[in-house]
């Protein structure tokens, strides 16, 4: 009797959970298509679905079996001095930005456990304002 509350309260909470937990991959098309307001191309990838957001430089990497995704853009610069990087990546909050050594990824790296398509939809806007900062910063 004495935990009875927490299970009701557990259970009453348990279903909305693990409906949290699998954020699939029409879960985030419908993100793109009716929050965010884009079209996109998709195409199977060794890393799950990888998709080009129509009408933006960016893409989106989305793995369901990893419950993982990225946001990303690849820049056609070589070389940027790594100070620059690492003084972005010290202020960023969602971001990190890195060099491959034939580009630069500036990316918002996303875990979908609890994934919701309001927090998705949160987190392409983070990527957008990031995104216009990390330019305005690499101008300077």
């Amino acid at each position: 009797m004495k935990h009875l509350g927490k299970v009701l309260l557990a259970l009453a909470l348990l279903p909305n959970l693990a409906q949290a937990q699998n954020f699939s991959t029409d879960d985030l098309e419908k993100v793109i298509k009716n929050d965010v307001k884009k079209d996109f191309e998709k195409s199977a990838s060794p890393n799950g679905t990888f998709y080009d957001v129509k009408g933006t430089d960016y893409y989106v990497q989305h793995n369901e079996k990893g419950k993982f995704m990225l946001i990303f853009v690849t820049i056609p610069i070589k070389e940027i001095p790594l100070e620059k990087l690492n003084t972005w990546n010290e202020k960023a909050i969602f971001s990190r930005v890195y060099s491959t050594g034939a580009s630069t990824v500036f990316e918002v790296p996303i875990s979908t456990i609890g994934a919701t398509p309001a927090s998705v939809k949160a987190y392409f806007e983070h990527f957008d304002r990031e995104y216009e900062d990390f330019g305005k910063f690499m101008k300077k």
